[in-house]
């Protein structure tokens, strides 16, 4: 016998002493022939029935039959304990798909040619999307005349579809169709995540005819560099003409004509050829997407078989298996495999010997012992004895239901493995502490990555290179986790940086403001002393002190003008310097802007905690007032984006073009 033979499921041996009373229970059930032996005296019988020799040969025949089966049913239960002496390769990690959708927020996406329009149509097909897309993560960009992130790479599609209500034509700062600006930002959004394969899926009503060659380039390299484009055509071939808001007109050309919008699919099509996806036209159902989901998830599997790889027990029950498979053949001798069920269901059937003939006439009388033997056989009682927990956890595994496989398994590698893919990272980590492999210990790295707990990531990586140098996935994990933590260091100095600017110029505004006042009040003391001094002059001074007060009301406003203005200026631009930027995720997920906004809130409790009382009622008066407007933030950022990019040296070309 092997060193390291051991059973994976021991408890099932427990059972084994149970085939023993059910074989006194047998023979003590069937030591007669029929049932006239309990209720006849055996004088008696021997002139009725057969001869006794005849009697005891069938007595040990039945024994025999008994003995046979519960020698295979002892055998099912080796089997299903699981020996084991050897272990095998399994993969332990499965990569993310990743998708970003590219949605046009042109002027023609206003037509109503589909109703309601356009642009409604293509969020509730968004809506669609999201909603099924239960894997991988996902990212929205936006475009007019120059493109913007809307969500980087999530696999909360909750919080994008939450957005795409604000996402208004009148949002975008710049009007047009500067397609290709998309295409470079979905491809920035995947490489900076990590994904070398992905897929974009542009939601359009057409492309502008004059940039088409350039955009078609930029799709070829997205197609060597393993992006696949799709794309789904919104509008009509008849076309409609594009409303302006607000006024009820129509958008015209340059001759005066009203310009119809209408959807080339003919160009569209060619464009996601090239791509190497699939183009459909907007539909009511799901077809328009399904293939690009079923896409995703079997591009998905190909890579688990790529991924590292952690050894297992093989359990070795399917050879007892196949030991006893030549045994059963012989219950299927004419009779034998029905009564092997009886036998089975004989704890549940027989109760005194005294009432058997009783239970057999009632059974009769309902239903037959065999047909009851084949509602049990059929039922889910049943099939559930031949399934371990971990054999019930990896069918849900496979049908992505990772939280009731996380609770179903009891191998504790599967049920991290399961908490992992649900996005519970800190029970997997739990489960991952329990080992001190190489293998758990990289994997409890990365969901240490995915909390952001990046020293505590890097330290187990570390403890993983000090195991084993065989997986090269970790130097470069480690690397790439040192440099979000260097990033999230400077983006926190910064802050406080800007924290401390930032309580520099209250207090200058606050010094301001008090020295103001104080020559207010003077120039007042002044004022009443010259009208004291000279009251037979009192026409005169009441006229320059009138012209005085006006003036210096006058100054005033100006003055509380100014100081608004440049109070605005500096919540605007305290906004933009705290506004999260989009940074590369950790081996599989984006979430380094939680991170930011959450220090951006401790920052701005600490500035209010240094408020008076009085300051505090009065600044929470004033952020009252302002609307909870979510379309105007986007607004803001997508303005502030396009002059960054503006001011840049090696800026992106601007597009030129139709304003539609």
């Amino acid at each position: 016998m092997p060193a390291n033979f051991h059973f994976l499921r021991p408890e099932w041996l427990w059972l084994i002493p149970l085939v023993g009373i059910l074989l006194i229970f047998i023979v003590k059930n069937f030591r007669y022939k029929n049932h006239w032996d309990s209720v006849c005296d055996a004088p008696l019988l021997q002139y009725q029935l057969i001869q006794e020799q005849q009697q005891n040969t069938s007595k040990w025949q039945w024994l025999g039959t008994f003995s046979f089966f519960l020698l295979i049913f002892s055998l099912l239960l080796i089997a299903m304990a699981g020996p084991s002496w050897e272990k095998k390769e399994q993969p332990i990690f499965q990569q993310d798909d990743a998708l970003v959708i590219i949605l046009d927020l042109s002027l023609s996406m206003n037509a109503n040619d589909v109703k309601p329009s356009r642009l409604e149509r293509a969020k509730l097909k968004l809506i669609d999307i999201l909603k099924q897309k239960k894997e991988g993560q996902t990212g929205l960009i936006a475009f007019a005349g120059d493109a913007h992130t809307v969500s980087p790479l999530t696999i909360d599609n909750k919080t994008i579809i939450s957005l795409l209500p604000a996402l208004e034509i009148s949002i975008m700062p710049l009007p047009g169709s500067h397609m290709k600006d998309a295409l470079i930002g979905a491809k920035d959004l995947l490489m900076n995540a990590g994904f070398m394969q992905g897929d974009i899926l542009l939601i359009t009503d057409g492309i502008d005819s004059a940039h088409q060659k350039s955009i078609t380039q930029q799709v070829k390299q997205l197609r060597q560099q393993g992006y696949q484009l799709s794309i789904i055509g919104i509008g009509s071939r008849a076309g409609s003409p594009i409303p302006i808001s607000n006024s009820g007109g129509f958008i015209k050309d340059k001759q005066g004509k009203v310009i119809l919008s209408k959807l080339n699919a003919g160009s569209l099509k060619t464009l996601a050829h090239e791509g190497g996806g699939q183009y459909h036209k907007l539909s009511l159902d799901d077809s328009d997407f399904q293939s690009l989901l079923e896409r995703n998830l079997s591009n998905n599997n190909n890579t688990i078989e790529q991924d590292n790889q952690i050894q297992q027990w093989v359990d070795a029950g399917g050879y007892v298996i196949l030991l006893i498979l030549p045994l059963v053949l012989l219950l299927f001798r004419r009779g034998l495999l029905s009564l092997s069920f009886l036998i089975l269901l004989s704890p549940l059937i027989y109760n005194q010997p005294v009432q058997a003939e009783t239970q057999i006439i009632e059974a009769e009388e309902s239903k037959t012992l065999k047909q009851k033997a084949y509602q049990f056989i059929n039922s889910d009682q049943w099939n559930n004895l031949w399934m371990t927990e971990d054999q019930r956890g990896q069918k849900d595994f496979n049908k992505k239901n990772y939280n009731q496989a996380a609770e179903k398994f009891n191998n504790p590698q599967w049920k991290a493995g399961a908490h992992y893919r649900a996005g519970e990272f800190d029970k997997a980590i739990e489960q991952y502490e329990q080992f001190d492999d190489a293998e758990s210990l990289y994997n409890k790295a990365n969901a240490l990555a995915n909390m952001q707990k990046y020293e505590q990531a890097i330290e187990s990586y570390g403890q993983a290179l000090e195991k084993t140098s065989d997986l090269p996935d970790v130097v470069k994990n480690r690397d790439y986790v040192k440099e979000l933590l260097a990033q999230q260091k400077q983006q926190q100095e910064q802050q406080k940086s800007d924290q401390s600017s930032q309580d520099d110029q209250q207090q200058e505004n606050k010094d301001q403001q008090e020295s103001d006042s104080e020559n207010q009040q003077q120039q007042e003391s002044n004022d009443e002393n010259q009208q004291t001094d000279s009251k037979s002059n009192e026409p005169e001074q009441e006229d320059k002190q009138d012209n005085n007060a006006s003036e210096q009301s006058n100054q005033e406003n100006n003055s509380d003008q100014e100081q608004s203005q440049q109070d605005q200026a500096e919540k605007e631009f305290q906004q933009d310097a705290q506004e999260p930027k989009e940074q590369a995720s950790p081996p599989s997920e984006q979430e380094a802007e939680e991170t930011e906004s959450q220090e951006g809130e401790n920052s701005a409790e600490d500035v209010l905690s240094q408020l008076s009382q009085e300051e505090q009622q009065s600044l929470k008066q004033w952020l009252q007032r302002i609307p909870d407007n979510p379309g105007e933030l986007l607004r803001v950022k997508f303005r502030n984006n396009s002059m960054n990019k503006q001011r840049q040296q090696n800026a992106p070309q601007q597009y030129k073009g139709d304003p539609w």
